[in-house]
Protein backbone atom coordinates (compact mmCIF):
# COMPACT_ATOMS: atom_id res chain seq x y z
CA UNK A 1 0.00 0.00 0.00
CA UNK A 2 1.28 3.56 -0.99
CA UNK A 3 2.42 5.47 1.51
CA UNK A 4 -0.97 8.70 2.51
CA UNK A 5 -0.10 12.70 1.10
CA UNK A 6 -1.37 13.42 5.06
CA UNK A 7 -1.23 10.75 7.91
CA UNK A 8 -1.98 11.90 11.37
CA UNK A 9 -1.43 9.51 13.95
CA UNK A 10 -1.27 10.92 17.50
CA UNK A 11 2.28 11.44 18.55
CA UNK A 12 4.22 14.87 18.35
CA UNK A 13 2.69 18.29 19.32
CA UNK A 14 4.26 22.17 20.04
CA UNK A 15 2.11 23.82 22.92
CA UNK A 16 4.28 27.05 22.01
CA UNK A 17 2.63 27.12 18.60
CA UNK A 18 -0.80 25.56 19.25
CA UNK A 19 0.54 22.50 16.55
CA UNK A 20 -0.43 18.68 16.56
CA UNK A 21 2.39 17.19 14.32
CA UNK A 22 1.08 15.01 11.21
CA UNK A 23 3.85 12.05 10.49
CA UNK A 24 2.90 12.81 6.68
CA UNK A 25 3.79 15.10 5.36
CA UNK A 26 6.92 16.07 6.46
CA UNK A 27 6.89 20.08 5.32
CA UNK A 28 4.37 21.02 8.01
CA UNK A 29 1.63 21.43 5.78
CA UNK A 30 -0.60 18.69 7.44
CA UNK A 31 0.05 19.84 11.04
CA UNK A 32 -3.37 20.88 12.86
CA UNK A 33 -4.08 23.88 14.57
CA UNK A 34 -5.02 23.03 18.19
CA UNK A 35 -7.06 24.85 21.00
CA UNK A 36 -7.01 22.98 24.32
CA UNK A 37 -7.57 24.89 27.99
CA UNK A 38 -4.85 24.82 30.46
CA UNK A 39 -7.55 23.41 32.65
CA UNK A 40 -7.78 20.11 31.06
CA UNK A 41 -6.27 16.82 32.04
CA UNK A 42 -4.99 13.56 30.55
CA UNK A 43 -3.67 10.08 30.95
CA UNK A 44 -0.22 10.17 30.27
CA UNK A 45 1.53 7.12 29.29
CA UNK A 46 2.89 6.27 33.37
CA UNK A 47 -1.18 6.20 33.61
CA UNK A 48 -1.46 9.00 35.86
CA UNK A 49 -3.89 12.24 35.88
CA UNK A 50 -2.22 15.11 34.67
CA UNK A 51 -3.13 18.82 33.38
CA UNK A 52 -1.68 19.90 30.24
CA UNK A 53 -0.39 23.96 29.15
CA UNK A 54 -2.32 25.79 27.37
CA UNK A 55 -2.57 24.69 23.27
CA UNK A 56 -1.27 21.21 24.23
CA UNK A 57 -2.82 18.62 22.24
CA UNK A 58 -4.17 16.17 24.52
CA UNK A 59 -2.43 13.14 23.53
CA UNK A 60 -4.03 10.27 26.28
CA UNK A 61 -3.47 6.97 26.90
CA UNK A 62 -5.35 3.46 28.04
CA UNK A 63 -3.63 2.94 31.68
CA UNK A 64 -4.02 -0.56 31.55
CA UNK A 65 -2.29 -0.49 27.41
CA UNK A 66 -0.41 2.14 27.56
CA UNK A 67 1.06 1.79 23.49
CA UNK A 68 -0.37 4.49 21.55
CA UNK A 69 -1.99 7.50 22.60
CA UNK A 70 -5.17 8.93 20.97
CA UNK A 71 -6.12 12.39 20.78
CA UNK A 72 -8.78 13.70 23.23
CA UNK A 73 -11.24 15.95 21.95
CA UNK A 74 -13.97 17.26 24.59
CA UNK A 75 -16.72 19.67 24.85
CA UNK A 76 -16.71 22.55 27.72
CA UNK A 77 -17.92 21.31 30.74
CA UNK A 78 -18.04 22.35 34.62
CA UNK A 79 -16.92 20.55 37.45
CA UNK A 80 -20.25 21.45 39.52
CA UNK A 81 -18.35 19.30 42.56
CA UNK A 82 -15.95 22.32 44.51
CA UNK A 83 -12.82 20.69 46.76
CA UNK A 84 -13.13 18.10 44.16
CA UNK A 85 -10.19 16.26 45.84
CA UNK A 86 -10.37 17.46 49.56
CA UNK A 87 -13.42 15.59 51.69
CA UNK A 88 -12.46 17.47 54.64
CA UNK A 89 -14.85 20.48 52.85
CA UNK A 90 -17.71 17.92 51.90
CA UNK A 91 -20.49 18.08 54.37
CA UNK A 92 -19.83 15.59 57.20
CA UNK A 93 -22.38 12.96 58.40
CA UNK A 94 -19.86 11.33 61.06
CA UNK A 95 -17.65 9.76 58.39
CA UNK A 96 -13.81 10.48 59.54
CA UNK A 97 -11.43 11.81 57.19
CA UNK A 98 -7.87 11.26 56.48
CA UNK A 99 -6.41 13.88 54.42
CA UNK A 100 -3.27 12.97 52.06
CA UNK A 101 -3.25 9.54 52.85
CA UNK A 102 -2.43 7.72 50.28
CA UNK A 103 -1.14 8.06 46.40
CA UNK A 104 -3.83 9.13 44.39
CA UNK A 105 -4.21 8.78 40.59
CA UNK A 106 -2.20 12.03 40.00
CA UNK A 107 0.83 10.11 41.46
CA UNK A 108 1.24 12.56 44.71
CA UNK A 109 -0.02 11.74 48.03
CA UNK A 110 -3.35 13.66 47.95
CA UNK A 111 -5.84 11.22 48.08
CA UNK A 112 -8.41 10.54 51.19
CA UNK A 113 -9.01 7.84 53.60
CA UNK A 114 -12.80 7.91 54.52
CA UNK A 115 -13.76 5.51 57.50
CA UNK A 116 -16.90 4.86 58.80
CA UNK A 117 -18.63 2.82 62.13
CA UNK A 118 -21.98 1.54 62.25
CA UNK A 119 -23.41 4.89 62.39
CA UNK A 120 -21.32 7.53 60.56
CA UNK A 121 -21.97 6.84 56.99
CA UNK A 122 -21.26 9.12 54.18
CA UNK A 123 -19.86 12.61 53.23
CA UNK A 124 -21.57 14.85 51.18
CA UNK A 125 -21.50 17.91 48.86
CA UNK A 126 -24.26 20.04 47.40
CA UNK A 127 -24.46 20.94 43.62
CA UNK A 128 -26.83 23.15 41.69
CA UNK A 129 -28.79 21.45 39.12
CA UNK A 130 -31.22 22.32 36.11
CA UNK A 131 -34.22 20.79 36.37
CA UNK A 132 -34.90 18.12 33.24
CA UNK A 133 -31.68 18.42 32.24
CA UNK A 134 -28.82 15.41 31.96
CA UNK A 135 -25.80 14.75 34.68
CA UNK A 136 -23.24 12.55 35.16
CA UNK A 137 -21.39 12.15 39.01
CA UNK A 138 -17.98 10.02 38.78
CA UNK A 139 -15.23 9.92 41.35
CA UNK A 140 -12.48 7.71 41.63
CA UNK A 141 -12.03 4.88 44.53
CA UNK A 142 -9.57 2.59 45.65
CA UNK A 143 -10.08 -0.55 48.39
CA UNK A 144 -8.12 0.17 51.91
CA UNK A 145 -6.28 -3.69 51.38
CA UNK A 146 -5.34 -3.48 55.29
CA UNK A 147 -9.68 -3.88 55.91
CA UNK A 148 -12.30 -5.81 54.87
CA UNK A 149 -14.44 -3.26 52.59
CA UNK A 150 -14.63 -4.38 48.83
CA UNK A 151 -17.80 -2.46 48.15
CA UNK A 152 -18.01 1.40 47.93
CA UNK A 153 -21.72 3.44 47.11
CA UNK A 154 -22.23 6.61 45.62
CA UNK A 155 -25.89 8.27 46.00
CA UNK A 156 -27.20 11.37 44.34
CA UNK A 157 -29.86 13.58 45.52
CA UNK A 158 -31.65 14.53 41.96
CA UNK A 159 -33.19 17.47 43.50
CA UNK A 160 -36.80 15.52 44.66
CA UNK A 161 -35.55 12.07 44.60
CA UNK A 162 -32.50 10.04 45.01
CA UNK A 163 -30.62 7.46 43.32
CA UNK A 164 -28.11 4.95 44.41
CA UNK A 165 -25.39 2.44 43.51
CA UNK A 166 -23.18 -0.13 44.78
CA UNK A 167 -19.63 -0.43 43.50
CA UNK A 168 -17.85 -3.39 43.63
CA UNK A 169 -14.06 -2.78 43.68
CA UNK A 170 -12.62 -6.38 43.70
CA UNK A 171 -15.17 -8.11 41.37
CA UNK A 172 -16.06 -5.04 39.13
CA UNK A 173 -19.53 -5.47 39.54
CA UNK A 174 -22.41 -3.11 40.17
CA UNK A 175 -25.21 -3.62 42.51
CA UNK A 176 -28.80 -1.51 43.04
CA UNK A 177 -28.42 1.27 40.44
CA UNK A 178 -30.84 3.48 39.94
CA UNK A 179 -28.34 5.17 37.82
CA UNK A 180 -28.22 5.34 33.77
CA UNK A 181 -25.07 3.90 32.51
CA UNK A 182 -22.92 3.25 35.90
CA UNK A 183 -19.49 2.02 35.19
CA UNK A 184 -16.56 1.04 37.13
CA UNK A 185 -13.41 1.66 35.11
CA UNK A 186 -9.95 0.59 36.14
CA UNK A 187 -7.10 3.11 36.07
CA UNK A 188 -4.33 1.47 37.71
CA UNK A 189 -2.79 1.06 40.36
CA UNK A 190 -5.97 0.22 42.62
CA UNK A 191 -7.83 2.94 41.09
CA UNK A 192 -11.58 3.21 39.65
CA UNK A 193 -13.46 5.57 38.66
CA UNK A 194 -17.23 4.74 39.37
CA UNK A 195 -20.72 6.82 38.61
CA UNK A 196 -23.45 7.11 36.65
CA UNK A 197 -25.65 9.17 34.86
CA UNK A 198 -29.36 10.42 35.89
CA UNK A 199 -32.15 13.31 34.79
CA UNK A 200 -32.26 16.18 38.16
CA UNK A 201 -35.95 16.37 39.30
CA UNK A 202 -35.33 19.48 41.14
CA UNK A 203 -32.30 22.01 41.49
CA UNK A 204 -30.62 21.46 44.64
CA UNK A 205 -28.60 18.50 44.21
CA UNK A 206 -26.41 16.79 46.99
CA UNK A 207 -23.51 14.19 45.80
CA UNK A 208 -22.82 11.42 48.65
CA UNK A 209 -19.69 9.09 48.82
CA UNK A 210 -19.77 6.31 51.52
CA UNK A 211 -16.83 4.64 52.51
CA UNK A 212 -18.93 1.35 52.70
CA UNK A 213 -21.68 -0.62 50.33
CA UNK A 214 -24.29 0.56 52.87
CA UNK A 215 -25.94 2.92 55.94
CA UNK A 216 -24.84 0.50 59.05
CA UNK A 217 -21.92 -1.20 57.39
CA UNK A 218 -18.52 -0.24 59.12
CA UNK A 219 -15.95 0.47 56.13
CA UNK A 220 -12.97 1.84 55.16
CA UNK A 221 -12.22 3.45 51.10
CA UNK A 222 -9.70 5.78 49.27
CA UNK A 223 -11.62 8.58 47.60
CA UNK A 224 -9.99 11.21 45.26
CA UNK A 225 -11.29 13.48 42.45
CA UNK A 226 -15.07 13.84 42.44
CA UNK A 227 -16.71 15.62 39.33
CA UNK A 228 -20.98 16.58 38.94
CA UNK A 229 -21.24 17.70 35.17
CA UNK A 230 -23.84 18.62 32.67
CA UNK A 231 -23.15 15.80 30.35
CA UNK A 232 -24.68 12.52 28.94
CA UNK A 233 -20.91 10.81 29.82
CA UNK A 234 -17.87 10.89 32.06
CA UNK A 235 -15.26 13.39 30.51
CA UNK A 236 -11.98 14.12 31.67
CA UNK A 237 -11.05 15.00 35.34
CA UNK A 238 -11.47 18.39 36.08
CA UNK A 239 -9.70 19.28 39.61
CA UNK A 240 -11.37 22.39 41.82
CA UNK A 241 -10.86 24.10 45.08
CA UNK A 242 -12.99 26.61 46.04
CA UNK A 243 -15.05 27.69 42.82
CA UNK A 244 -16.08 25.12 40.23
CA UNK A 245 -13.72 25.40 36.93
CA UNK A 246 -14.93 24.92 33.25
CA UNK A 247 -12.96 23.14 30.89
CA UNK A 248 -13.69 24.77 27.45
CA UNK A 249 -14.26 22.88 24.53
CA UNK A 250 -11.18 21.02 22.51
CA UNK A 251 -10.73 22.16 18.55
CA UNK A 252 -8.23 20.41 15.95
CA UNK A 253 -7.99 21.88 12.37
CA UNK A 254 -6.32 23.77 9.69
CA UNK A 255 -4.69 20.88 7.97
CA UNK A 256 -3.54 21.05 4.91
CA UNK A 257 -3.46 23.42 1.50
CA UNK A 258 -4.56 23.10 -1.84
CA UNK A 259 -1.51 22.12 -2.90
CA UNK A 260 -1.43 19.04 -0.74
CA UNK A 261 -5.20 18.28 -1.80
CA UNK A 262 -4.64 18.83 -5.19
CA UNK A 263 -6.16 14.99 -5.95
CA UNK A 264 -8.77 14.18 -8.54
CA UNK A 265 -9.74 11.06 -6.89
CA UNK A 266 -8.71 9.15 -3.20
CA UNK A 267 -9.33 7.70 -0.02
CA UNK A 268 -10.07 9.58 3.27
CA UNK A 269 -9.99 7.32 6.66
CA UNK A 270 -10.23 7.97 10.12
CA UNK A 271 -9.81 5.55 13.17
CA UNK A 272 -11.76 7.14 15.71
CA UNK A 273 -14.17 6.35 19.10
CA UNK A 274 -17.15 8.74 19.08
CA UNK A 275 -18.52 9.81 22.26
CA UNK A 276 -22.24 9.82 23.14
CA UNK A 277 -23.63 13.35 22.83
CA UNK A 278 -26.84 15.85 21.86
CA UNK A 279 -24.51 17.01 19.39
CA UNK A 280 -23.80 16.74 15.22
CA UNK A 281 -20.22 16.00 14.91
CA UNK A 282 -17.73 16.28 12.24
CA UNK A 283 -14.69 15.05 10.09
CA UNK A 284 -14.68 17.31 7.52
CA UNK A 285 -12.02 16.96 4.00
CA UNK A 286 -13.49 20.67 2.37
CA UNK A 287 -12.32 23.94 0.42
CA UNK A 288 -13.56 25.48 3.96
CA UNK A 289 -17.17 25.84 2.27
CA UNK A 290 -19.95 23.48 2.16
CA UNK A 291 -19.61 23.90 -1.94
CA UNK A 292 -16.90 21.18 -1.92
CA UNK A 293 -16.78 18.51 1.12
CA UNK A 294 -16.55 15.13 2.40
CA UNK A 295 -17.85 14.63 5.59
CA UNK A 296 -18.11 12.10 8.27
CA UNK A 297 -21.07 13.17 10.18
CA UNK A 298 -21.59 10.91 13.78
CA UNK A 299 -25.16 11.78 14.27
CA UNK A 300 -26.98 12.98 17.89
CA UNK A 301 -29.05 10.01 17.81
CA UNK A 302 -25.27 8.12 19.07
CA UNK A 303 -26.18 5.44 16.80
CA UNK A 304 -25.68 6.33 13.19
CA UNK A 305 -22.81 8.08 10.68
CA UNK A 306 -23.56 9.74 7.75
CA UNK A 307 -20.85 10.02 4.75
CA UNK A 308 -21.31 13.09 2.43
CA UNK A 309 -19.20 14.12 -0.97
CA UNK A 310 -20.70 17.71 -2.14
CA UNK A 311 -19.52 18.86 -5.32
CA UNK A 312 -20.05 22.34 -6.44
CA UNK A 313 -23.08 22.72 -3.81
CA UNK A 314 -24.72 19.34 -5.34
CA UNK A 315 -25.04 16.44 -3.13
CA UNK A 316 -22.60 13.10 -5.18
CA UNK A 317 -22.50 10.63 -2.63
CA UNK A 318 -25.22 10.19 0.52
CA UNK A 319 -25.34 7.38 2.92
CA UNK A 320 -26.23 6.69 6.94
CA UNK A 321 -24.72 3.62 8.61
CA UNK A 322 -25.08 2.48 11.76
CA UNK A 323 -22.09 1.87 14.23
CA UNK A 324 -21.60 1.78 18.05
CA UNK A 325 -20.69 4.67 19.66
CA UNK A 326 -18.04 5.16 22.79
CA UNK A 327 -16.21 2.45 20.47
CA UNK A 328 -13.50 2.11 17.86
CA UNK A 329 -14.47 2.52 14.66
CA UNK A 330 -12.48 2.59 11.26
CA UNK A 331 -14.34 4.18 8.53
CA UNK A 332 -12.82 4.53 4.93
CA UNK A 333 -14.25 6.74 1.56
CA UNK A 334 -12.54 5.68 -1.64
CA UNK A 335 -13.91 8.00 -4.38
CA UNK A 336 -13.51 8.74 -8.09
CA UNK A 337 -15.63 10.45 -10.74
CA UNK A 338 -18.66 7.61 -10.69
CA UNK A 339 -17.40 5.37 -7.94
CA UNK A 340 -17.70 6.10 -4.15
CA UNK A 341 -16.99 3.04 -1.68
CA UNK A 342 -17.62 3.48 1.90
CA UNK A 343 -15.99 0.79 4.22
CA UNK A 344 -16.32 0.49 8.06
CA UNK A 345 -14.45 -1.91 9.79
CA UNK A 346 -13.26 -4.14 7.39
CA UNK A 347 -16.69 -4.21 5.99
CA UNK A 348 -18.03 -2.88 2.11
CA UNK A 349 -21.11 -1.00 3.37
CA UNK A 350 -21.85 0.58 -0.10
CA UNK A 351 -20.89 1.25 -3.84
CA UNK A 352 -22.29 4.42 -5.68
CA UNK A 353 -21.79 4.09 -9.31
CA UNK A 354 -22.40 7.62 -10.12
CA UNK A 355 -21.32 11.14 -9.08
CA UNK A 356 -18.20 13.73 -9.19
CA UNK A 357 -15.12 14.19 -7.29
CA UNK A 358 -15.07 17.47 -4.93
CA UNK A 359 -12.75 19.93 -6.19
CA UNK A 360 -10.39 22.26 -4.83
CA UNK A 361 -10.15 20.64 -1.52
CA UNK A 362 -7.70 22.49 0.86
CA UNK A 363 -8.42 21.65 4.51
CA UNK A 364 -9.23 19.12 7.07
CA UNK A 365 -10.81 19.57 9.97
CA UNK A 366 -11.95 17.89 13.38
CA UNK A 367 -15.51 19.96 12.78
CA UNK A 368 -17.55 21.46 10.25
CA UNK A 369 -15.79 22.82 7.09
CA UNK A 370 -14.76 25.94 8.13
CA UNK A 371 -13.37 24.38 11.42
CA UNK A 372 -15.89 26.47 13.88
CA UNK A 373 -19.08 24.32 14.46
CA UNK A 374 -20.38 20.64 15.00
CA UNK A 375 -16.71 20.39 16.45
CA UNK A 376 -15.87 16.20 16.47
CA UNK A 377 -16.17 14.57 20.36
CA UNK A 378 -13.87 11.45 20.99
CA UNK A 379 -10.76 9.96 20.72
CA UNK A 380 -8.96 9.97 16.92
CA UNK A 381 -6.31 7.05 16.99
CA UNK A 382 -5.57 7.61 13.23
CA UNK A 383 -6.37 9.74 10.08
CA UNK A 384 -4.93 9.58 6.68
CA UNK A 385 -5.77 10.57 3.06
CA UNK A 386 -4.53 9.21 0.34
CA UNK A 387 -4.51 10.22 -3.20
CA UNK A 388 -5.76 6.66 -4.93
CA UNK A 389 -8.56 4.83 -4.88
CA UNK A 390 -7.28 2.05 -2.26
CA UNK A 391 -8.14 -1.31 -3.42
CA UNK A 392 -11.04 -2.92 -2.55
CA UNK A 393 -8.43 -5.53 -0.03
CA UNK A 394 -6.52 -2.65 0.86
CA UNK A 395 -9.36 -0.77 2.15
CA UNK A 396 -10.89 -3.81 4.23
CA UNK A 397 -7.61 -4.47 5.89
CA UNK A 398 -7.44 -0.65 6.80
CA UNK A 399 -10.65 -0.13 8.10
CA UNK A 400 -10.43 -3.69 10.04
Amino acid sequence: MENPILAMIPSGYNAADAKLYSILPSDGSGDFTVSVDADATRINKEGLIEGVALNQARLTYDPLNPECPSLLLEPIKTNLVTYSQDFSFWGDTGVTVTSNDTISPDGTMNADKLKSTANNWRRNKAITLISGQTYTCSVYAKLDITTSTTKAKLEFYKGATGVTATFDLENKTIANSGLTDPFIKELGNGWYRIGGTFVANGTSGIFYVYPSEAYGVAGTMFYWGAQAEQSSYATSYIPTVSTQVTRTFDVCKDAGNAALFNISEGTFFVDVTPFKESNFQRITLSDGTTNNEIIFLFRDDNSTVRTVSETSGVGQFDNTQSITFDTRNKLALTFKNNEFKLYINGILKITDTSGTVSLGLNVLNFAGNNGAFSFFEGEVHDTRVYNKVLTEAEAIKLTT
